[in-house]
């Protein structure tokens, strides 16, 4: 970032900040998807193992710290892109309500107290963590510019919640778990990137900060659907293994959950096409009702299935 730049960062810079301010900062609400972790200990039916739940709760609580320090890293990074966008522009730190030198103070708190979690609950996690600290500074200073590339980060970042969970927990992830994650994730990350592009102001041609244009916008929609639909088909194929009659008493239930999750992904899309979706998709789902209907479907129906 150049000096000039810096000096006109500073001006904008006041003490007008507020609790609220520093919770959108850390970016709690994105915290949610840190419930992946709890994934192993759910599909292998041992989330009421004591020692187990508490594990994965230090895991969520190490990973939600890891995220809020990236999330204040790229934040600092991005200013300069961050202040010429429509919305990112009213961030704390964008908007000049958070200094920059209080938001360094709550990076290094919340990356120390990951790294203490992280080493309590073992040296594997720990290196998963640092990996994704590492992967994370990777994506902010070179991939997040590349095309595709970040995509697949965004996708990584997830799936590696899903493996730490495993990690802490000492539940070995399946390879169904993992490949269904990779598309499913891919799916959603390409979807992020497609309702950027659909807020691209008419007066340029690309995303500030990204290796994305106005004429990707066609392509990226329709590797996303395509990884979002392959993510569905691996849900089937798992469906249909000997692998699941093994875990429920009652495997035919569970076909319920396949063409629900074809029909999300399919209003999810073409509510993303209609300009519907102005967010995180995380986000956006945890806001919206039917896909809270959908999860609690799913969940009752994998409780059926014992």
């Amino acid at each position: 970032m150049s000096e000039k730049s810096m000096e006109e960062i500073e001006v904008v810079e006041c003490n007008r900040a507020n609790l609220k301010d520093y919770v959108k900062l850390i970016r709690v609400a994105h915290w949610s998807k840190n419930f992946l972790i709890f994934l192993p200990i759910l599909a292998s039916h041992r989330i009421l193992e004591i020692q187990l739940f508490f594990q994965a709760i230090l895991a969520f609580l190490a990973f939600s710290f890891a995220a809020s320090a990236v999330y204040i890293l790229n934040d600092i990074t991005d200013l300069e892109n961050d202040r010429s966008h429509s919305t990112k522009k009213n961030r704390p730190l964008a908007s000049g309500r958070i200094k920059i030198s209080n938001g360094i103070i709550t990076l290094c708190l919340f990356l120390l107290f990951s790294v203490f979690i992280s080493t309590y609950i073992g040296v594997h996690f720990l290196f998963i963590v640092i990996f994704y600290y590492i992967l994370n500074l990777a994506y902010s200073f070179h991939f997040k510019s590349i095309l595709l590339w970040d995509s697949f980060c965004l996708m990584t970042f997830y799936t590696l919640r899903v493996f730490a969970g495993g990690i802490a927990t000492g539940i070995a992830v399946s390879n169904w778990l993992l490949i269904f994650s990779v598309f499913f994730f891919f799916g959603l990350s390409l979807a992020k990137r497609y309702i950027e592009i659909s807020k691209i102001n008419e007066n340029t041609d690309f995303i500030p900060g990204r290796a994305y244009q106005i004429i990707d916008k066609i392509p990226v929609l329709v590797i996303g659907i395509t990884s979002s639909i392959s993510s569905v088909v691996t849900l089937s194929l798992y469906l249909n293994s000997e692998n699941v009659s093994v875990i429920y008493n009652h495997s035919e239930r569970l076909w319920f959950i396949m063409p629900l999750l074809l029909f999300w992904f399919s209003r999810f899309w073409l509510l993303s096409v209609r300009g519907l979706v102005n967010e995180d998709p995380v986000i956006f789902s945890l806001k919206d009702k039917f896909s809270w209907f959908c999860f609690i479907i799913v969940f009752s129906s994998a409780i059926y299935s014992l």
